[in-house]
């Protein structure tokens, strides 16, 4: 097969997938120490905004505010799950 005759089969345009929608959702968050010694609020913040970062495209907009990108199913008939 000749190269002009692969570029006949390809189709001119390719559609890109669509995105789905997303939500900004800001956040707020505080972690206070859970008993009198104090320890392990920086590993705990770390833990955190790593898993937010991995999960949700967060962006740091303070000390303590973030900014989540969150994918959302746009159809209306679903429902959502009950926790």
């Amino acid at each position: 097969m000749t190269v002009y005759r692969a570029l006949d089969i390809i189709p001119s345009q390719t559609k890109l997938p669509e995105k789905p929608p997303t939500a900004s959702i800001a956040l707020h968050l505080i972690i206070e120490n859970f008993n009198k010694r104090g320890r392990g609020r920086k590993p705990a913040r770390e833990r955190i905004e790593a898993m937010l970062e991995r999960d949700y495209a967060m962006v740091k907009n303070g000390n303590c505010d973030y900014k989540l990108t969150v994918a959302y199913d746009p159809d209306p008939e679903r429902e959502l799950p009950r926790g």
